[in-house]
């Protein structure tokens, strides 16, 4: 919806972002944890761990909030090892997000560029 309006050159409303943007990816950690899965068909607990530079338990609760809302998939191998996948809704959800948040991050640079080109004339002489 943003991206369509952005090309059809109408202004984009602060709420459409807001919509836009997923909830549970919203969180640092539960998105770096499905960037991270993005790339990879499987991904041991561990290596997540290390890669993140997160605890085990830090890990374990964004994981279980992102299993509820069908982002990740996990499973136990015979030797304990936990197991994590991103879930093509997961994948669907991350692209959406992503997708929104880039045009967030586009519509700001343009709102700061067009203040500070205000901002850097000098105010009417009537305003002093």
């Amino acid at each position: 919806m943003i991206a369509r309006a952005r090309r059809e050159g109408r202004p984009v409303a602060v709420r459409s972002f807001s919509r836009d943007l997923d909830p549970v990816l919203l969180a640092p950690a539960g998105l770096f944890v499905v960037t991270l899965l993005a790339e990879m068909r499987w991904c041991e607990f561990g290596f997540i761990c290390a890669a993140l530079g997160v605890t085990p338990a830090a890990l374990s609760t964004q994981l279980g909030k992102l299993r509820r809302e069908g982002i990740v998939q996990t499973q136990r191998s015979k030797a304990q090892r936990t197991w994590v996948r991103l879930t093509p809704e997961g994948r669907e959800r991350l692209v959406n997000h992503l997708e929104a948040l880039q045009a967030m991050v586009s519509r700001a640079v343009g709102l700061v560029a067009a203040g500070t080109a205000i901002h850097d004339r000098p105010p009417p002489e009537d305003d002093l």
